[in-house]
């Protein structure tokens, strides 16, 4: 059993667009050895923003929860960094205890159709299933 700490509520995010100069998380005050922490990059060609959830000691370049939402402004990027940490909780808890249902029962439910990430969560699910196996089992939404 792999075991993390708990997800905070004051996860940082480090909002930057593709035209930022990418200083890394200690140029913002983040110790990435202890906290998690969040990055997310408005991509303005794209019209999206992609956020990347850290965990404390984790390699810059292997965040544990990467997720790519439409975002017409660094407003909006920070909104999906929020939906990527809220959905980094439950996955948490299911990292360290893969038994854990009320986690299941919490990702079904951000990631359901009429859930905040609306029309990409058929996406985010697929992508879920694809590595949780024990969410399978589940009733599909």
């Amino acid at each position: 059993m792999v075991s993390l700490p708990p997800v905070p509520h004051d996860v940082p995010v480090l909002v930057e667009s593709s035209h930022s100069n990418h200083e890394g998380p200690q140029a913002h005050g983040i110790d990435p050895a202890t906290q998690w922490w969040c990055e997310v990059t408005r991509r303005p060609r794209m019209g999206d923003a992609i956020a990347f959830v850290h965990a404390p000691e984790s390699p810059a370049h292997q965040p544990l929860l990467t997720l790519t939402l439409q975002a017409s402004d660094l407003d909006e990027a920070e909104s999906v960094a929020h939906h990527a940490i809220q959905i980094m909780r439950p996955i948490a808890r299911l990292i360290t205890d893969r038994n854990d249902t009320s986690a299941v029962e919490e990702l079904k439910e951000l990631l359901h159709a009429e859930g905040p990430l609306g029309s990409a969560s058929s996406r985010s699910w697929h992508n879920l299933l694809q590595w949780l196996p024990e969410a399978q089992a589940a009733p599909s939404l």
